[in-house]
């Protein structure tokens, strides 16, 4: 597996699993969008 595509798997998880702080602090979301 690619090891870039493992990160972006590990950080896809992590959102998914933070989903409530991601919603009241959507900066964050966006520094995360523009990572990817």
């Amino acid at each position: 597996m690619d090891r870039n595509f493992a990160t972006v798997a590990e950080w896809m998880t992590h959102l998914s699993r933070k989903q409530d702080f991601l919603d009241s602090n959507p900066r964050c979301l966006d520094a995360v969008l523009e990572y990817l």
